[in-house]
């Protein structure tokens, strides 16, 4: 083999390798994951919005409760025979009170899903600001129902997400 042939192989060798050696051992994606059962149990914005429902459906539930304690004594002091206006009264009242009853009852299911909603995109949105801060180009999250199935410790993000996010959260 001549010197300039064999200079070439050994050229086209080397570059060979080194573009095999990039391609090996440039890094992936950087991943993380969330335990989001957990982020959402503590994180600070879910508990203040647990406690909003809470005291709304209970003030709803007293409320209901006092309606149905007012029907109850006035049905009781009412001689209604059958077919009489006071019986026809009485059954309208009952009518309404259930008709407000369910009222109530989606009222309730309406400021929950509100809540939740609100609280789910502070959290997204947030988690958003937090993988481009950390160059994340993927963030998981687990459920109990399975989806992310294993995952090392050092791809979880879920502490430091929940102090930032709360931390977050306090400052407004």
């Amino acid at each position: 083999m001549k010197p300039k042939n064999l200079t070439l192989s050994v050229l086209a060798i080397l570059a060979l390798s080194f573009a095999i050696f990039s391609f090996t051992t440039k890094p992936g994606p950087k991943i993380a994951y969330v335990r989001t059962q957990e982020l959402m149990n503590q994180y600070h914005g879910m508990i203040e919005a647990r406690e909003i429902y809470k005291n709304q459906d209970e003030a709803w539930k007293v409320e209901m409760e006092q309606a149905y304690r007012t029907f109850r004594t006035k049905a009781q002091q009412v001689d209604a025979a059958p077919g009489s206006l006071e019986e026809a009264q009485l059954k309208n009242e009952y009518e309404q009170l259930r008709t407000r009853e369910q009222e109530y009852k989606e009222k309730s299911q309406k400021l929950d899903d509100q809540l939740t909603q609100r609280v789910l995109d502070q959290v997204n949105g947030f988690i958003e600001e937090y993988a481009e801060d950390h160059s994340y180009q993927m963030v998981l999250g687990t459920t109990q129902a399975g989806n992310l199935l294993y995952g090392e410790e050092q791809l979880d993000i879920t502490k430091d997400l929940i102090n930032q996010l709360n931390q977050h959260y306090d400052q407004k």
